[in-house]
């Protein structure tokens, strides 16, 4: 895995995660970057897997994807995959993006046999209990998929079917087993979804021949697959169900930024990463309370993989899945299961300085909307407790 620094115009810089606890806090940590460019020479820090813990790479995962935004496209014989992790600041317990590879597997172990695949996204602990929060992901197959966060609805529960999602992963199962949009859509009706739509929201998949679905609770309390049709050159999945618009924040700015981007493809000389890139810069979010934390962008024909951190398009980590799925892992979790690599830290220094300069300017705002605020509340409380004492006053001299 390697990153290279282009030479464009600077996207508007980005901000991170702040926590008021008792203060201002940062929540995420920046540490020392290695001046090494391969993936295999980028060390993983200790502070967001526990491998120690009885579930490794398992526990709860995050209730949902509040933000997110999912885009394929297809255009002639190139498909894309791609979008942005978008959060808010009290997600995660402040750790870092990582991107998580899984080798291929002959045996049974904790995420099954089958194809190797790589995630993107976070572990953190809380209260002694292991979270996790993968928001995409590839297969060396070429299957993607990414998620993105709907209000939670009811849904019908199916306990007659052979899977359960209290006990099995299904994004992994569709990574391991899957190499087309046609088996994920088989694998999620055999799947018991329980009844609410919290472990579902959506799941947006891709495959490389340019097939696309969207996996959603429908208005029928069943599940409902929105398919990308034969001839359409684009999916976008935002935050609303697209099977029940009503389901979510419709309408959605993102939404109708990316659709109106992708009407152009033909117009921008056709699909290409850096047009991809330009659709997720202008739907990015940053600002205070909420930000872009990670974009990524998948050739399901190719296998290339491109991450970005904090929306810093100028700085990109790339790297072929297949060609580093054959290499040994150099680290490995304790037991084994797969290796982890984090993102700020393939990025390059500089980047890395932006991001800190951007979390200080957004502690410093915090910290004055903080102060105005108590400075508001206190004049409040003190010209209702003088308007009280001067209405006493008169009562007593009356």
């Amino acid at each position: 895995m390697k990153f290279r620094t282009r030479n464009k115009t600077v996207c508007a810089a980005t901000a991170v995660f702040l926590l008021m606890v008792g203060g201002v806090s940062s929540l995420i940590t920046v540490g020392t970057i290695s001046d090494e460019t391969t993936i295999s020479n980028t060390s993983r820090t200790s502070t967001t897997l526990y491998a120690s813990d009885s579930e490794v790479l398992g526990g709860k995962n995050q209730d949902s994807n509040k933000f997110c935004s999912v885009l394929t496209a297809s255009y002639r014989e190139k498909v894309l995959f791609g979008g942005n992790a978008d959060v808010s600041p009290w997600d995660y317990s402040g750790t870092d993006p990582y991107i998580f590879l899984f080798q291929a597997k002959a045996e049974e172990n904790g995420y099954g046999i089958g194809y190797g695949f790589m995630v993107i996204g976070w572990e953190w602990k809380e209260n002694w209990q292991n979270y996790n929060c993968y928001v995409c992901g590839m297969n060396e197959k070429g299957l993607a998929f990414g998620t993105s966060g709907v209000p939670e609805v009811p849904l019908n529960p199916h306990p007659e079917r052979p899977f359960s999602i209290s006990s099995d992963r299904f994004w992994c199962k569709a990574m391991r087993e899957c190499s087309n949009v046609s088996c994920v859509i088989q694998m999620a009706k055999n799947f018991d979804w329980g009844s609410s739509s919290i472990n579902l929201e959506q799941f947006h998949f891709a495959d490389s021949t340019g097939d696309a679905v969207v996996i959603s609770a429908g208005p029928d309390g069943e599940l409902a697959f929105t398919r990308k049709e034969k001839g359409d050159g684009y999916m976008v999945s935002t935050n609303f169900n697209l099977a029940n618009p009503e389901n979510g924040k419709y309408s959605c700015w993102r939404y109708d930024t990316a659709v109106a981007m992708l009407e152009e493809i033909e117009h921008e000389g056709g699909l290409s990463i850096d047009f991809f890139e330009s659709i997720l810069d202008a739907i990015h979010v940053e600002g205070i309370f909420l930000n872009t934390a990670f974009s990524y962008i998948f050739d399901l024909q190719s296998g290339d993989v491109y991450a970005y951190y904090f929306h810093q398009f100028e700085d990109v980590v790339e790297f072929n899945l297949v060609e580093e799925l054959a290499h040994d892992p150099l680290f490995l979790d304790d037991t084994g299961i797969c290796s982890g690599y984090c993102l700020p830290r393939l990025v390059s220094q500089e980047t890395n300085d932006k991001v800190t300069s951007e979390l200080r300017g957004y502690k410093i705002k915090f910290f004055l909307i903080i102060v105005f605020g108590v400075a508001v509340l206190s004049c409040g409380g003190f010209f209702i407790y003088k308007k009280i004492r001067n209405r006493r006053t008169v009562d007593l001299l009356s």
